[in-house]
């Protein structure tokens, strides 16, 4: 006897099968219309020429539809009716390197189930470039838009670690989810929140760990701090200390990277925010005890008792543009209509 395809399976089979059999119905309709609009060009027409004008209209009409139809497709794959929604806010600012980096982490994103993605960008409107990648990810997203502040701006040359970046995109991507939640989720009261970089590097196996955390859960990051890994010390009753060397006197001196939280502690804690103002390595800190009423006792231990790294603090390196400079100062400059 045959082993039975799974519910999935059947499911994606059936999307399959539904997707195809709408297409041809289309496809026969916009052949009708199409005989009805064009029957008083007929008659100045050789059959000859009529046949040729139908299958180009019905070519770029099959090529319009089959994006569509992959990414239907893909998105019934990936709903799991039971399964906690996890909501990752990630904010991206423009740089030549931007949507390379986006379309690396889109392809990992693309694996999760009932993932939804709330990607804010640092400007003041939201860009044709970024909508462009977002419709043709493939991914549920939310596509938002805030400026940082001119002061809290790093100037040409000012070290990294002088100002906090993504405060204001990650702050309005919180206050998204508390505004319109019941919009995006199934289940309001049952989700993960996640703070996603742009250019960190994540283990599918992570969002495994984190979809059913119940307050805060916490676990290492690779290449962090200076050191090879950064984060809690973990024993199976709790976190009990922290591996890190700057500033160990912080009360949560994690990587943004190392946490995330339910949506129910959100909602415990309506006002709970990223705070630009603190000193430059606090920032986590400074969340972590609003959510957490300055006590490390809720802590939950993820990762195998936070003895797994399945995200890495990478960062791409700076686009070297040495090339295209020169040509600047010759009046020129690469295609513009060639997106990079």
């Amino acid at each position: 006897m045959g082993v039975l395809p799974s519910p999935h399976r059947l499911f994606s089979l059936r999307t399959i099968k539904q997707l195809s059999t709408l297409s041809v119905l289309l496809l026969v309709v916009v052949a009708v219309l199409l005989t009805v609009i064009v029957s008083e060009r007929r008659d100045s027409m050789s059959l000859h020429e009529q046949l040729l004008m139908t299958e180009l209209q019905l070519s770029n009409l099959k090529k319009e539809m089959s994006p569509v139809k992959a990414d239907a497709v893909f998105k019934a794959k990936n709903h799991q009716p039971d399964l906690p929604v996890i909501i990752a806010i990630t904010p991206t600012n423009p740089r030549p390197t931007q949507i390379a980096d986006l379309t690396r982490l889109c392809y990992t994103l693309r694996h999760i189930p009932n993932f939804h993605w709330i990607l804010v960008e640092d400007s003041e409107t939201k860009t044709d470039k970024v909508s462009r990648f977002l419709a043709r990810c493939g991914v549920h997203y939310t596509h938002l838009n805030v400026r940082t502040p001119e002061k809290m701006v790093l100037a040409n040359g000012e070290a990294r670690w002088r100002k906090h970046r993504g405060v204001e995109q990650r702050n309005l991507g919180l206050a998204y989810i508390l505004s319109n939640g019941k919009d995006i989720l199934p289940n309001p009261d049952s989700a993960t929140i996640y703070f996603m970089d742009d250019d960190n590097t994540y283990s599918l196996r992570l969002f495994d760990e984190m979809r059913y955390i119940k307050r805060v859960g916490l676990w290492p990051v690779g290449l962090s701090g200076g050191l090879m890994w950064e984060g809690p010390l973990c024993k199976s009753h709790g976190v009990v200390g922290f591996h890190t060397l700057w500033r160990p006197d912080r009360l949560f001196p994690m990587d943004m990277s190392g946490f995330a939280f339910s949506i129910r502690a959100l909602h415990d804690h309506p006002e709970a925010r990223l705070d630009a103002t603190v000193h430059y390595g606090f920032l986590e800190s400074s969340f972590l005890s609003q959510l957490l009423d300055n006590s490390r006792e809720l802590m939950e231990p993820k990762a195998d008792l936070c003895r797994k790294v399945l995200v890495w603090h990478t960062r791409t390196e700076k686009a070297n543009l040495k090339r295209e400079k020169e040509l600047n100062a010759k009046g020129k400059q690469s295609d513009p209509s060639i997106e990079v």
